[in-house]
């Protein structure tokens, strides 16, 4: 077989020299060739895939035929970068977007030309397939420092790697390479994947369905943000992200703030402002409800519709368009004002497209309906767990069930008392709250104290920890015969508390029978808040 190009001299003793690709038909020399394949492999590698729904899903390694390493999706990729803060056309955020363009290019210059120089090219961009991928799976999550790094160092292997295959026209250093960069992305995509679906291995155990909230899905545990600013001495800052994107990278996507948990200078909305600063790809991943609607400078609920315009436009000004506030809620009934005329209030919000949903917080089955009527209502923010049952009794989790409104638990292990961190009353820190709710006073203590050693020999039984039986009940609860899908949102501050969190407990017919026992043989003395609170709960 004569090839219409003559190949130089110096390339007669090269791996694609004369030799072989007189032995391979892909040698041919045509623009368009009469093997219509390589022009279906041209048109797809300039086209195909432009309309791949995320870089994230690009996972498949370059074959020398027709893939997803395209220039159209390479172009659309860059748009998309350039409008974040740290991106740019030259951005290490748009290194792998470059490379899916350059694969696109390579590629198809080979398939076009079937020449023995566009060959090389199409060898070349093998490295930027993988590259991109590499790139892509290395900065995951990671810091603008960190992209930095990584794009050094992908850079600092490839280019004289390419420059070598293309001087010495050889073959082995070039499959030496490809295959350390296949190992590579085998490793970290594992790695990764591992990390990553650590929840829909929980949901699997738990036969729970992937919950959903304003249209968005959501891990079946939630992570609840108001001790990371709502403290005597909150963490510091750097401990916080670390928590928030171990919650995020372990399904707990569901986040819950508030304008109240902090101060007006630093509060839920302000640790979110530098967080998704500082991580600016996290922000689609998390479905954020914020509670306000509290009157300024004092914990007094005020639904007018001066206050919850003042409340939410101050809540957007804080987040200044790094996120999204898929969900608001005030943080307690006003009893002053009609439930219906501030749900109004903030559905004019929902309308102008500033919000995504409403919620509502501390509420009973009336204050439920009401609200309803006026505008959808995704969620009920209440406290649930085997430390408050009430909803079960008062007609809160019926009327969830019944409108198909989600219910989203707050404080399921009890603030603490269901992870067996206070075994004495004199174990609470001085500063704090909960030395001032009815339920952790001495005199009750020592019997409330009861129910979780109970809970804690269920726990020793199956291998878990006693916050794991806890959160395991929670979510046995959720989307059973009369019951709305129920979402607890645990909050932490460390990485080890919030892996724990995500990993409830499984537990049989026989668990929650036994459960159920010990709620009626170790009924919970005191209110769960105290006299003067007690008002505004179930509002």
């Amino acid at each position: 077989m004569q090839l219409r190009w003559d190949y130089p001299s110096g390339f007669a003793v090269g791996a694609y020299g004369p030799t072989t690709s007189n032995h391979n038909f892909c040698e041919e020399d045509y623009i368009i060739t009469p093997y219509i394949g390589e022009f279906v492999n041209t048109l797809t590698n300039m086209i195909y895939g432009s309309f791949q729904p995320s870089l994230n899903q690009f996972t498949r390694t370059k074959s020398r035929s027709h893939d997803a390493h395209v220039v159209i999706y390479g172009i659309h990729g860059l748009r998309r970068v350039t409008s974040k803060p740290e991106g740019g056309l030259i951005s290490t955020l748009a290194f792998p977007y470059w490379g899916l363009i350059g694969v696109g290019v390579l590629s198809a210059w080979f398939h076009a030309t079937l020449k023995y120089h566009s060959q090389m090219g199409d060898d070349l961009s093998m490295f930027l397939a993988v590259g991109a991928v590499l790139h892509q799976l290395l900065c995951y999550q990671a810091t603008a420092a960190e992209r930095q790094k990584y794009t050094a160092y992908i850079l600092g292997s490839l280019i004289p790697i390419s420059i070598y295959h293309v001087w010495a026209d050889e073959i082995i250093m070039h499959e030496i390479a490809f295959a350390v960069m296949i190992y590579l992305v085998s490793k970290h995509a594992r790695a990764l994947i591992k990390k990553q679906v650590a929840d829909e291995a929980a949901r699997k155990k738990l036969d729970i369905k992937m919950p959903q909230l304003v249209g968005k899905n959501v891990g079946p545990v939630g992570y609840g943000l108001m001790g990371l600013t709502w403290r005597q001495n909150p963490p510091p800052a750097e401990q916080s992200y670390e928590a928030m994107r171990t919650a995020l990278s372990l399904g707990a996507n569901n986040w819950n703030g508030g304008e109240l948990y902090g101060t007006p200078e630093r509060n839920s909305l302000h640790l979110l402002n530098e967080y998704f600063t500082k991580y600016p790809g996290d922000a689609d991943k998390i479905v954020l409800s914020i509670k306000g609607g509290l009157k300024k400078g004092e914990m007094m609920p005020d639904g007018s519709r001066e206050n919850v315009r003042r409340s939410i436009d101050e809540c957007l000004r804080v987040l200044d368009g790094k996120k999204s506030l898929d969900l608001f809620e005030c943080a307690r009934v006003d009893p002053n004002t009609p439930i219906e005329d501030t749900i109004s209030y903030i559905a004019e919000y929902v309308k102008d497209g500033k919000l995504g949903g409403i919620s509502l917080s501390e509420v009973g089955a009336q204050s439920i309906r009401k609200a309803h009527s006026v505008h959808p209502i995704s969620a009920v923010e209440v406290e649930f767990s085997l430390w408050s049952t009430d909803i079960l009794q008062n007609g809160v989790a019926a009327t969830c069930a019944e409108l198909g409104i989600t219910i989203v638990a707050y404080s399921p292990l009890g603030r603490g008392f269901l992870t067996g961190k206070y075994k004495k009353h004199s174990d609470i820190e001085p500063d704090s709250l909960l030395l001032h709710m009815d339920r952790f006073q001495p005199e009750v203590f020592d019997e409330n104290i009861k129910l979780l050693h109970a809970v804690e020999d269920i726990a020793k039984a199956k291998g878990a920890t006693p916050a794991q039986i806890a959160l395991g009940w929670v979510l046995a609860q959720s989307g059973t015969k009369g019951m709305p899908t129920i979402i607890p949102i645990p909050g932490a501050t460390t990485s080890a508390r919030i892996e724990e969190n995500t990993k409830p407990a499984k537990l049989s017919d026989e668990d929650m029978k036994a459960l159920d026992d010990i709620l009626k043989k170790f009924p919970i003395k005191g209110g769960r808040y105290n006299k003067a609170m007690s008002q505004l709960l179930f509002a």
